[in-house]
């Protein structure tokens, strides 16, 4: 059984917090047609959820 270190427990809390505010922006920015921010917040937010991933699957090797 995998056990989450804390430092790995608190980077996946920083990281899932992150992307759910980049997610809220995204959305905020979509209603307001700024599309250079939207693309910018888009790649933050791919960004965010690949370090997520990786995150989570180095995770499940402790």
């Amino acid at each position: 059984m995998s056990r989450i270190t804390p430092n790995l427990e608190e980077k996946l809390a920083v990281l899932e917090h992150t992307e759910a505010e980049l997610h809220a922006l995204f959305e905020l920015t979509s209603l307001t047609n700024l599309d250079e921010i939207s693309q910018a917040l888009s790649a933050a937010i791919s960004q965010t959820e690949n370090q997520l991933a990786f995150t989570r699957r180095e995770a499940l090797k402790t």
